[in-house]
């Protein structure tokens, strides 16, 4: 071999060495630390998912306490008696409900109270009656359709009837005003 091939095999030898150093440095070396940079990308894309599930379930949480506002508001607009236009509605609709149910009341009393914690009062009619037991359940059947917060509060009976005989009995409708 001549000077000049032993110098281009030298030469070439040396890239080799060094291309064998640096596969070396590759594999050794610098491969556990980018199986380390690999793991914490892998935790962090992990970290990422979660924040996103939990960001997706906030957010459901919140669209449903926002629809539970506005149910509140729907139900306290159309189910509860307004403040403003005082006791006049309560009163026809209870008049209403007992001319359904063919119930006369010659007397009744009013009774009005707060409701704590609550932005609402609440006013009941008391009064007594005779009816039949007909009379009885169809005045149960307009209270639990009605579409406004009317409740039979209190029934007590006076008088049991034989056979034929009417009812005598002491009503209290209860309902309630929402307080704007």
């Amino acid at each position: 071999m001549s000077g000049r091939e032993k110098r281009i095999l030298f030469v070439l030898g040396v890239f080799f060495g060094a291309a064998l150093v640096f596969l070396f440095y590759l594999g050794v070396i610098e491969k556990p630390g980018l199986g380390r940079a690999e793991r914490e990308l892998a935790k962090r894309r992990e970290s990422c998912r979660n924040i996103d599930a939990e960001r997706a379930k906030k957010k459901e949480e919140s669209l449903m306490w926002q629809q539970g506002l506005r149910d509140i508001k729907e139900v306290r607009q159309t189910w509860y008696y307004q403040k403003a236009d005082g006791i006049r509605p309560f009163m026809s609709d209870v008049g209403q409900i007992l001319g359904g149910a063919a119930i006369e009341s010659p007397q009744s009393s009013y009774d009005y109270s707060e409701v704590r914690g609550e932005n609402t009062e609440r006013v009941s009619v008391t009064f007594n009656c005779s009816c039949s037991y007909f009379m009885l359940k169809r005045l149960f059947d307009d209270l639990e359709r009605f579409p406004k917060f009317l409740f039979l509060e209190r029934l007590d009976f006076h008088k049991t009837p034989d056979k034929g005989q009417t009812l005598e009995l002491s009503i209290t409708l209860t309902g309630y005003y929402a307080r704007n």
